[in-house]
């Protein structure tokens, strides 16, 4: 994979979706994580999934947001449906205001986005501490050193 910094717009150290990029020449070494949360080795929550209820909360539907996902219904009302039984709460309702046809997320589903995105926001301060000490030997770092 490689980057330019100056074609993607991203400077050395600089943070973007959870990675730290660090330039040596034209070659980007990232640091990355994916926040997942689990239960008993098996995926609850994690990227793919919070990006599924985001787009029920935004589109109404979950036959909508798959397809903007690229997923099949089937499959989306699966990772809802595994989500809901580990979690042991709903995460989706019908909306009243729709006469019952579009879905909504329930106080459940919004309290556990809220949470993720908080622990999201709370990595990206701890990325950006951590473009600072990007190692030489990588590239620039944050502080235009190398």
């Amino acid at each position: 994979m490689r980057h330019n910094s100056g074609k993607y717009g991203i400077k050395a150290g600089a943070t973007t979706a959870g990675r730290v990029y660090c330039y040596k020449g034209v070659r980007a070494m990232k640091l990355s994580v994916k926040l997942f949360l689990e239960n008993e080795n098996e995926y609850v929550l994690g990227p793919g999934r919070v990006e599924l209820l985001r787009f029920v909360e935004e589109l109404g539907s979950l036959r909508k947001a798959a397809q903007k996902l690229g997923m099949s219904y089937r499959w989306a009302w699966g990772r809802i449906n595994d989500m809901e039984k580990a979690l042991g709460v709903f995460l989706l309702a019908q909306d009243p205001a729709s006469g019952g046809k579009a879905k909504t997320l329930t106080a459940e589903a919004r309290e556990l986005l809220t949470w993720y995105n908080a622990i999201e926001k709370e990595m990206e301060g701890v990325f950006a501490k951590a473009s600072a000490k990007c190692p030489g030997f990588l590239g620039s770092s944050a502080n235009g050193s190398h």
